[in-house]
Order: C-alpha cells, then sequence, then structure tokens
C-alpha cells in the first residue's frame, strides 16, 4: 500500500474531491489486500450508535449469538487482510473515530481510508486535504496556460 498510515483521512470540503479521490485510491490499491476492499457509505447515517451495524452489514457480517456486534465486527476482522473505506463520515465523526480506533488497535492486517470534511483526530491518522474540485463557466473560454497544461498532459 502507498502509505505507511494504516488510516488515512481525505478532508475537503462538502462537493469536494475526495469521494472520487477515495474510491480512485482503492482501485488501485485492490491487489495489495488478499480479503479485498470494501467500500461503506455512511452518507445517510445521522445516528452514530448504528454506525457498528451499517459497517457489519457493508461488509456482510451477521452475528446470531447473544455477542456484542462489535466484538463480532473485530473478530471477523481480524483475521483479515483488507482496505476498509469509509465514506462521507463527517456527521458521525465521533463514532467513526472510535470505532476506526478500536479496529486499527485488534486487527494488523486492517488498513481504512476515511472521507471526512474533517479529520477523526486520533493517533496514527495521516490527514490528506483536498482541495475542491474547480469548474469554468458555461461557455467561458480556458485561460492560455491552462489549456497547455491540459494539451501537454494528453500527449
Amino acid at each position: 500500500m502507498p502509505s505507511s498510515s494504516r488510516l488515512v483521512t481525505l478532508t475537503g470540503i462538502g462537493g469536494g474531491r475526495q469521494d472520487p479521490a477515495g474510491t480512485a485510491g482503492r482501485d488501485r490499491v485492490g491487489d495489495y489486500f488478499a480479503d479485498g476492499v470494501w467500500l461503506v457509505e455512511l452518507g445517510e447515517l445521522r445516528d452514530g450508535s448504528l454506525l457498528v451495524d451499517v459497517v457489519a452489514t457493508g461488509l456482510g457480517v451477521r452475528d446470531e449469538s447473544a455477542r456484542p456486534l462489535e466484538d463480532v465486527l473485530v473478530e471477523f476482522l481480524s483475521a483479515r487482510k483488507l482496505l476498509l473505506v469509509l465514506d462521507n463520515c463527517e456527521q458521525v465523526v465521533d463514532a467513526v473515530a472510535k470505532l476506526t480506533e478500536t479496529l486499527l488497535r485488534a486487527c494488523p492486517e486492517l488498513r481504512i481510508i476515511v472521507t471526512s470534511r474533517e479529520a477523526l483526530g486520533i493517533g496514527g491518522e495521516a490527514v490528506l486535504r483536498l482541495s475542491p474540485l474547480t469548474f469554468s463557466r458555461p461557455g467561458a473560454r480556458p485561460r492560455r496556460a491552462a489549456a497547455q497544461r491540459r494539451a501537454s498532459m494528453t500527449r
């Protein structure tokens, strides 16, 4: 995997480019992880107490026992080498920080990419701040330097 950190958080303003960057990173590093790359979308989640359930469901983890689902999730992940992408975490950032710390502590082969408007603020986190994508006005002519850069990239 390109980063030595087991947790990389891509931050930026809403509508920025952290989602495409997270999925592009997921696509590039998939071969490194024997158990795959898993994306869990959290954009609709507003209640942090449901985070473990959403992540477990996203990973296909089910348990019929009376054990806490977080323990089942830790057991499932501790035996695997995978990349977990937690996308759009800003509305439940505290719950994501807590769960991420627990998982990374207990699962040595687990790597996590988080996309959020803010960093988790936990130890070992590598934060990559992304600037928003910029778009020209419809019908506007590109500036000469920008047009030349684009032309040189396509050669």
